[in-house]
Order: C-alpha cells, then structure tokens, then sequence
C-alpha cells in the first residue's frame, strides 16, 4: 500500500531511482546468469513504482522529448477532468492554452527542470484548474535528458481560500478604514500590531509610530501586562471606561471594547475604541444637573411635594367611560368620593420645608397617604383638583387648609403642575403650598388697620401725598409744614414741577428725572431714591423719596412719602471727612514705619563712615592733603545724617529737647531769611499776632516748619506770581471742631496760616503730599521731603496740619500748634570734652562694621573694649565674667536679644554697671522706663566720636560718684 504521506520530493526521488533500476537492468542484458532474477526483481519494481505513482496524491505524467504523455496517474487524471486513455500520447504542447506552461514543460527537456504555477486550461477540456507543476527532466547516465516528469497538484482549494482569505482581508480593511472608531490590534503583551486611521488621528499618532509603541504608552491609567490580559475587556468584550493621552499629552475618556481572537496562530486583542469625552461630560452635566435639582428640591424654603396620581386618573376615566359628563355635580352629589379619591393619591417625595409645614419628625410620617394633614376643609381645594385633572387641565392654584400633626391648622397656597410627557397617566405630579397663614393673617390686620390709616397720614411727621395724572390730589399737614405753604388748598393747587430746582445734584433735569423715578415706580411697584425739594420760599433741601403704584380700577395713583434728610446727609459729609481724615492718617503713620525702618538701616551704615573718618582725622597732621578730602567725606556724612533726621522727624520716632518759646519771633527771622530767595513777583502779606502765647517746641524744626511751608507756596507761585500770605493768630479749638479733626483737643492753639494763589491742587494730590519723595516738582526743585517733614514735626508736637486747596484757585496750609501750660524752663547746650580712660567696655552691635569701628574708636581712647556681635553671646560672657566690664555699650536693634533684653538681664546680674544704648531711631524708647535697666545713655546714630566720648566719661564719672556716696 502507497504512503501517502510521504512529500513530493521523497517521490521523486524514488521514482528517480526506479528509472536508474530500470536502466540498470536494461543495461544487464548480457548477464545471461541473473537474466530471471533481474527480470524479477524488475517486475517487482515496476508493480511497486506503479502502485506508488498511480496512488500519490499528486499528480503524475511523463513524457517524451516531444512532449507526448507516456504514463500518468490517477489524481492526473482527476485533475484534468479526462480519462487516461484519452491523455496518453497527448502533446502537451499543443494541447494547453496556457504558454507559460509550454515553456516550463520545453525548459524542463532543456535544462532539467522548471516550475509553474496558475490556471490550467486544455484546449479539448473545458475545466479550469489552479495548478503548481514541478516539471523535471529524465537524464540517463550520461546525464542526457531522454524524458521528462511532472508533479502536478491542484492547488484550487487553495486558491479559493486566498482569494477568500484576500476578500475578507479588502472587506476588513474597508470596515476599518471607513469606520469611525478606532481599531486596534494588540498581542498579548500590549504591542500594536494594527491601527485603523480612525485610532490614528484620535490619539495623535501616525500608524508607523504607534507600531512601535505599546497599549500603555497611550493609557493614562497604567497597568502591566498581566492587568491588560486579565481585563474583562479582553476575558469577556465587556466595554470599559479607561483615560487615554494623545500625542500632544491632553487626555481624553474613551470606552474600550476588547476581544481576544487569533491571527496565525498566535492569540491577539481586538479592540474598539470610542472617544466618549463629549458623552461622559453630557452625562455629568446631567448628574450635576440632577443633583442640582434634588438639591433644590431638598432645600427650598418652599414645601414641595412629587406624588404619583396615576390611581387617581384611572378612576376618574372610569368615571368618563360610564358615562359621567359633569364631574362637578358627581362630587358635589357624592362627596365620600372626594374622601375616596385622595387615599388614592401616592406620596413618593417631600422635601425638608414640608416637615417643618407639618411639623414632621421624619419623611415616614408623610408618605402614608394624606388622611393625617387633611382637615374636613381641605377636601374642598382637593375637589376641584379632582375635577381640573378630569377635565384634562395638568397645572392650577386653590388655597385651602391642612393642618400639622400636632393638629395646628395651617392656611396653604396649593400650585400643582403635572412632570411633561406625563399627562396620559398623571404619574408624576409635583405639587408647591405656600404657608399663608401669616398672608391671611395680615390680610386681616390691614382690613382692621385701614381704619387707623388715617390716623396715621394725619400725624405722621414724614410728607405724605398722593397723585393722579401728573397732579397732587391729597396730602397730609406734614407736607404743608414741610414745605412752607399757608395751607392745604394751595398746596394741591401747585404743580409737582414747581417743588424742584431746575436740576438734580446729578446734573440731570428734574421734570426729565422725575418721569423717569415716575415710570420706575409704575413698572416695578415701588421706587425709592433722593431728591432735591425746593419749599415755598424758594430754599432747596434734601429728602428721601418713596413712590408707590397704586392701582384702582382703571386708573393708577402714586403714594408718595418724603422724608426731610438734612440732618442726615450733613451727618454723612461729617462722616465721610472723618473717614478720608483718618484713611490719610493711617496711610501716613504706615509710610511713617516704612521710613523709620529705611531710617534705623541708613544710620547704620553712616555710623561706620563717619566713626572711621573723624577717627583718621584725629590721626592726620595738619597740612595734609587727605585731611581735606577726609573732612569732606565727615561732611557729607552729617548732610546724610541730617537727611535720616529729616525722615525720622516725618516718621515721628526722634524727639529734640523742646522749650518754650514765642512762635512769632522765630516766624519774623524766618520770613527774614525768606525774602532774599523769593522773587519780586510774588508779593508777601503778614498779619502776625506778637501776643500769641508760648508754645512748647523745638525752634529749629518749627523754623523749618515755616521755611518749607513758605517755600512750597511760592514755587507754586513762580510762574505766573502771585500773593504769599502768612497768618498767625491764637485760636480756641472747640469740641465740633475737635470731633472733625481727631488730632486737635479742646485747647487753645497758635495757628499759623500760609495761603498762596497759584495753581491749587487735586484731591489726589492733596491725598498724597505727605508722603515722603512724593512731589509734583521738577528734579532740580525738591526732593518730596520737604511737606512730609512738615507732616512729621507737627505730629510730633501734638499739632495738626490742615490743607484746603482747588485746582486753579491756590492752596491754604493751617498749622495748629498747642499753647504751652507746663511752664517749663529752657536747657542750656554743654560743651563736648574729648578724653579717654581706662576702663572695661563690653560693645554689643550686630552689625560687623559698626563693632569694629567702635571698637578701634575706644580703644584709640585707652579703653580695654570686648566686641560681640552677638548678644547672646554677649550675655553669656557677661554672667561668665560680671565684674571684668565697668560699662555696657548696646546697639537697641539685635536679632535674638534686643538691646532692651540684653539690658534687663545684665542689670539682674549687677544692678550698678551703667548701660549706653546706641539706636537708629532717634533718643526716645517709648514704653521703656529705661532708669530701671540701667539705661544712663541713649546715642543717636550714626555715632559721632566726640558726642560717644563725652557721653562714655559722663556715665562713668557718675557711676564713680554714685558709689563714693554709698
């Protein structure tokens, strides 16, 4: 028996070797000894090479060199659709259409083989087949081809399934190409192997980048490859909602379909991908949508309820059906059935307003039914519910009572609408009562209150009147009064236009206007505003206006009441002075801080500048060269220091020894000193009281005060001239005026007045000119200093500075300063003594610079100094060694002990050792009672040598003289 499944090429070589056998017997002739055994064994041969070709499942012919079929076997035959007789001794060559084949079958016979593969069509058989043709030639053994071979096998099924396989492949690309989804196929471990251009331009990507990317590298959600094969997406093609990222990085919701399926063998996940973003907002828009509506319908004030009156319209169709036309007579005839019909009504919902209504301890309570909050008069507004739905209406509005289920009685508003789209069956009802018991209730009262309505029009002191078409019909004694007019006649005979000025504070006409606030009142009820009134005499005056609509049958009146608010607009400009007063003040004392601080830093730097020049000074003989340069350098440094004194001066944190003195003296030496630098445009005008009284104050700073003040006002004048005019007078200030200006008490003050006439300022800028740098000048003509030193001397000699000023009309300054009353007598300067010792100095000063140079300063002077820059560390060396030190020299501003702590805590350890406090901001610590910390000194920065050694000898000679004594 054939094997069948041995290949193509095993039965070629066996045939091969069946033809060399047979020429190997041919060739044996000769052999007269084997010529039976050869015979034999060649019959054998040949039966078994016969039973082979003719059974193999290709098929098998040969021919000759002229291409005639010498043999050929059964599947041949098959495969033709011939007979064998018929097909041996056919020529092949002549007998196929196909010359491709012709050609294989002549290449055979030439060079021993050749191949073919397509459509086989004879000219004589009618059968088409799709073949694969091996043709081989015969060689004997001199290698010379004698015959030719062929394997043919039918390849149509084959073909059939490609091409099948091919149109399935065209259908599937058509699907995915036109599709607008995205398609995707993935293996098992995430990589794509196929994207549709749907996919493509919804992530971004081309198809040539994304098969080389993976399913991850375009989910935002990342997962391994083990989550990706487990996913029921791909398990079980359950749609999933999963985050995906475009090219760009944005992401977007998509809904993933998954499908494990098997191409080549080799398992893959089919997936479909849908870009839901649009779909998924849609959907949260309309949960945020439900969920904005349940909580409306939870927290309205209003009680709502949804019920279901589908039971309720299946009756009453019923009703209809057997015949009832006038369902008002049938309820009216059976009223049991009212009581009937609202059991029959289902409560699906209320919200918190219809607990409180009812005065519910829960929702459970309500939704039984509506037997517990019906009284026997609610079934009459529930009646012609009944019949508004029978009679096919789906909204209407009954009032009615219900009660609460403490049995309280409640008089409601009921507005019940049917959901659209429910009309048919009424299942979805919702229903709106209002709770106007209160209504009802006022009702009443304003039934019994009308009597006392003409009390009150008669009495109240507000205007009261009414109009009809643009005339006054009525009014009440208040509005004669109030208006100055003899009596009521002629009041009613004025028209409303001749009670306003021409024109409104706003500018507006008034007859326009009032058409207007008419027809306001007219369209919305009610209308309230201001209004200037003109009285009989002419005087205009403010009132508050309310215009009231009343309409009566077909024609519309106007209630109007007028409230005079002269009082209260002059307590509101009060008011508002006030509040710009003190938004100016507050803004001036935060600027004040600010420059104190700018203030404390600059005296910090200049103290190292001014120490280390005078100290190089001491040290240059006189002659020198570099003794000029250093002077300069010491005297720019005290221009600098008189620059931060004018800042601390603004900022009020520096005090000067203040004295009693006459304000006029000093005025009349500075006007002196004026006259020479104003020009001759500018005329000069003094009232000047010499019986002024003294006032307590440092006569420098005032003098400064008069001299900026003066020389403000005639720049302002430098243009175009003008008249300076300076005022001095003694002035009581009483309590009105102290109430509107904070600063002032109820005192006598001398006030200085310093009024010109140029060009006046804005509002704006009278808000802002004692800010310091603040100037409206040119850079040659002042630095913004000088007003906001003004500001801060004033300030600080508890006076107060007042501005009144206009564009185009001048500027007026009134500077108030207080009467003295403490009698207190003038100091004398010292004369400042340079010399040294040889005592202990513990020098305390964060600042590297200033510690050093005050270190070289002293011990210039022979004293033994110990620098830190630390106070704690200080204060630790102090406890360590409390009697090396005979003084404390202390910077005020220190990070972690302040020079006040450093001080406290040296004078618990040795209450007697003097302490010098050196402080950027002026000589005053307030709040400090500094005798008690052992504070004898306080030195201004930036530090003068002279003014440290004197002050340095002065506490130490006095501590000497103090123990002496004890």
């Amino acid at each position: 028996m054939m094997d069948t499944n041995k290949s193509k090429a095993q039965l070629i070589a066996e045939l091969k070797q069946l033809r060399l056998q047979l020429s190997s017997v041919q060739k044996s002739d000769g052999q007269k000894q084997a010529a039976s055994q050869t015979e034999k064994a060649l019959w054998e041969s040949k039966e078994k090479y016969k039973t082979i070709v003719d059974e193999s499942p290709i098929g098998i012919f040969n021919y000759d060199l002229e291409g005639h079929i010498t043999e050929c076997n059964k599947k041949f035959v098959e495969i033709i659709g011939s007979s064998r007789e018929k097909l041996i001794g056919l020529n092949i060559l002549s007998q196929i259409k196909d010359k491709k084949i012709i050609r294989c079958g002549i290449q055979s016979l030439k060079k021993g083989h050749a191949y073919f593969e397509g459509l086989y069509s004879s000219v004589t058989a009618k059968k088409k087949t799709y073949v694969r043709i091996l043709f081989k030639g015969i060689r004997d053994n001199d290698d010379k081809i004698i015959a030719g071979l062929a394997l043919v096998e039918d390849i149509s099924k084959r073909k059939q399934a490609e091409e099948k396989l091919q149109d399935r492949e065209e259908q599937f690309n058509a699907f995915t190409n036109q599709s607008s989804e995205g398609i995707s196929v993935a293996d098992l471990k995430g990589n794509y192997i196929f994207v549709n251009p749907a996919f493509c331009q919804m992530v971004g990507w081309s198809e040539e980048e994304l098969l080389k990317m993976t399913v991850f590298d375009v989910t935002a959600d990342q997962a391994d490859t083990s989550t990706f094969k487990r996913t029921k997406t791909v398990e079980e093609g359950v749609p999933v909602t999963v985050v995906l990222i475009r090219k760009d990085r944005t992401e977007f919701v998509a809904e993933v379909t998954g499908k494990i399926i098997s191409i080549r063998g080799k398992k893959c996940v089919l997936g479909s991908v849908r870009d839901i973003t649009e779909r998924v907002a849609a959907k949260k828009k309309l949960q945020e949508s439900e969920q904005q509506y349940r909580a409306l319908f939870e927290e309205s004030p209003i009680p709502l309820w949804e019920e279901d009156f589908s039971f309720v319209k299946e009756k009453l169709d019923l009703l209809r059906e057997s015949g009832v036309t006038d369902f008002r007579k049938y309820f009216d005839e059976n009223p049991d059935a009212v009581i009937e019909y609202a059991n029959l009504v289902k409560i699906i919902e209320v919200n918190k307003a219809v607990l409180a209504l009812h005065e519910a301890s829960s929702k459970d309570t309500l939704l039984h039914g509506l037997e517990k909050i019906f009284t026997k008069e609610s079934f009459i507004p529930f009646k012609e519910e009944l019949i508004a739905i029978a009679e096919g209406n789906s909204h209407s509005i009954f009032e009615g009572t219900v009660k609460t289920l403490k049995g309280e009685s409640r008089y409601i508003e009921l507005n019940w609408a049917v959901l659209p789209g429910h009309e048919k069956t009424m299942k979805r009802v919702y229903i709106s009562t209002i709770d106007i018991t209160g209504r009802k209730a006022t009702e009443k009262a304003l039934r019994e209150s009308e009597n006392k309505y003409k009390i009150l029009f008669e009495h109240t002191a507000d205007a009261i009147l009414i109009i009809e078409e643009g005339k006054f019909v009525d009014c009440n004694p208040a509005t004669i009064k109030m208006l100055g007019y003899k009596n009521k006649k002629d009041f009613l005979e004025t028209h409303p236009s001749e009670l306003s000025p021409e024109q409104q504070p706003d500018g507006q006409n008034s007859l326009e206007k009032a058409n207007k606030m008419m027809a306001l009142a007219f369209e919305n009820g009610s209308h309230r505003f201001e209004w200037d009134h003109k009285r009989a005499d002419g005087e205009v005056f403010p009132v508050e206006v309310l215009l009231t609509a009343i309409p009566l049958g077909e024609k519309s009146f106007l209630h109007v009441v007028w409230r005079d608010i002269t009082k209260r607009k002059e307590a509101e400009e009060e008011k508002n002075k006030l509040e710009t007063q003190l938004r100016r003040s507050q803004k001036l004392e935060t600027i004040g801080t600010l420059a104190g601080g700018i203030a404390h830093d600059f005296n910090n730097i200049l103290t190292p500048i001014m120490g280390y020049a005078d100290m190089t000074l001491l040290e240059l003989a006189e002659g020198d060269p570099l003794k000029r340069n250093i002077s300069r350098i010491v005297e720019g440094a005290h221009r600098a220091k008189d620059l931060v004194e004018q800042i601390l001066l603004f900022s009020k944190q520096v005090e000067r020894e203040r004295i009693p003195l006459y304000m006029h003296i000093i005025l009349k030496e500075a006007l002196q000193l004026l006259r020479s630098s104003i020009p001759s445009t500018v005329e000069i005008v003094q009232q000047i009281d010499s019986s002024c009284p003294k006032i307590l104050a440092d006569a420098t700073q005032v003098h400064q005060v008069i001299i900026n003040l003066c020389t403000n006002a005639w720049q302002a004048m430098e243009k175009n001239g003008g008249v300076l005019s300076i005022e001095l007078i003694q002035q009581e200030v009483d309590a009105n005026m102290a109430k509107m200006h904070p600063n002032l008490n109820v005192a006598n003050y001398v006030r200085l007045t310093v009024r010109d006439t140029g060009e006046g300022m804005d509002t704006n800028t009278i808000d802002r000119i004692f800010e310091p740098f603040f100037t409206t000048k040119a850079v040659d003509k002042g630095t913004g200093l000088g007003l906001a030193v003004v500001y801060g001397i004033v300030q600080s000699h508890q006076g107060e500075i007042l501005v009144y000023s206009e564009p185009g009309k001048g500027s007026v300054f009134h500077v108030y300063f207080p009467v003295d009353t403490s009698g207190a007598a003038p100091h004398e300067d010292l004369q400042l003594n340079i010399s040294g010792g040889d005592e202990s100095i513990l020098v305390v000063d964060d600042d590297n610079l200033v510690g050093n140079m005050l270190k070289q300063m002293l011990e210039k002077f022979g004293y033994t100094v110990s620098l830190f820059n630390n106070s704690s560390d200080a204060l630790a060396n102090f406890k360590k060694y409390p009697h090396r030190y005979d003084l404390l020299l202390s910077d005020l501003t220190m990070p972690d002990l302040t020079g006040i702590d450093l001080s406290k805590s040296v004078h618990k350890i040795q209450s007697d050792i003097p302490i010098i406090m050196m402080t950027g901001y002026g000589k005053k610590l307030l709040g400090i009672d500094q005798e008690s910390f052992g504070i004898k000194k306080i030195i201004e920065k930036p530090v003068i040598m002279k003014e440290l050694a004197y002050a340095i000898r002065e506490v130490l000679e006095m501590a000497v003289h103090k123990s002496k004594i004890k």
